[in-house]
């Protein structure tokens, strides 16, 4: 081998040499730099050693120590946010800042009622709603409670008294069809002579307000005087209490019938009338009344 080829062969393993060194230097290096990182979070002993399986489950939610720090830092800040109940021994000012934080007032005033539209409170209704409002400030009751309160409560009022009347409506309905098909023609000169007894013996007019009151009568909303058993009697009071044979008052298709019957006299008799006719017209006068 000549001296030129021996040099370079030694140089080509020097070069393989160092750059074999440079690699494993990098290797090394990477390696080092791998084993200074923080390690993994691991829940090791303190989470598998657990004995209670619902703390362990717990536990393992969290994926860094870092984690368990945040959650616990976090339930701190809520407990210490949440509005204490006031206890059997919480001073006055407890109290207060209790009712502030739920939004009561000791105000009376400051609780508002709310009523449907057009809805007027009545004596009665002022009064029980002024009590509702004392108590509601002695209580402590949320003045938003309170208005949503009687918001419900009044419209569900209303609501009732709605549906009553309908049925107060239909059964009168009801009540008018059966009564026209037992008397037929005469069922308008029935009420009319039970209308007219009650005009004529009901002075005060409080039979009149008893009849005109909701009732309930087997589970049907009715008026009083809508019961066809007691408009019946009340109709057949009137006509047996007739004077002179017609009763006490003629419905608007008899009244007619003498007017006719009148105009005809006066227009088939000479003036002066004579005593006969003059006796007609005054019992044709007395049945308009």
């Amino acid at each position: 081998m000549s001296e030129a080829v021996a040099t370079e062969t030694t140089t080509e393993t020097t070069e393989t040499e160092a750059a074999a060194t440079e690699t494993k230097a990098a290797e090394t290096t990477a390696a080092t730099e791998t084993t200074t990182e923080a390690p993994a979070f691991d829940y090791g002993k303190w989470a598998e050693g657990l004995t209670d399986e619902g703390k362990k489950d717990y536990a393992k939610r969290f994926k860094s120590l870092d984690e368990v720090i945040d959650g616990a830092l976090a339930m701190r800040k809520d407990v210490s946010s949440r509005i204490k109940v006031p206890g059997e021994n919480a001073t006055p000012e407890e109290k207060a800042a209790f009712n502030k934080a739920i939004g009561a007032s000791d105000n009376v005033e400051d609780y508002k009622v709310a009523t449907p539209e057009n809805y007027e409170l009545g004596e009665a209704q002022t009064a029980l709603v002024g009590l509702m409002k004392q108590k509601a400030a002695e209580a402590g009751v949320p003045v938003s409670a309170f208005e949503n309160f009687t918001k419900t409560y009044f419209e569900a009022e209303v609501a009732i008294k709605e549906k009553i009347e309908g049925e107060v409506k239909s059964y009168r309905e009801e009540t008018e069809k059966t009564l026209r098909k037992e008397h037929g023609k005469d069922y308008d000169r029935r009420l009319a002579a039970g209308n007219a007894l009650l005009d004529k013996l009901d002075k005060s007019g409080e039979v009149r307000a008893f009849l005109n009151d909701n009732i309930q009568w087997n589970g049907v909303a009715m008026k009083a005087g809508d019961h066809p058993a007691l408009m019946s009697v009340i109709a057949e009071l009137g006509l047996r209490m007739a004077e002179d044979g017609a009763p006490l008052i003629v419905t608007q298709d008899e009244r007619s019938s003498i007017h006719e019957k009148i105009n005809e006299i006066r227009k088939n008799n000479p003036v002066p009338y004579s005593q006969a006719v003059n006796r007609q017209l005054e019992e044709l006068y007395a049945k308009l009344g």
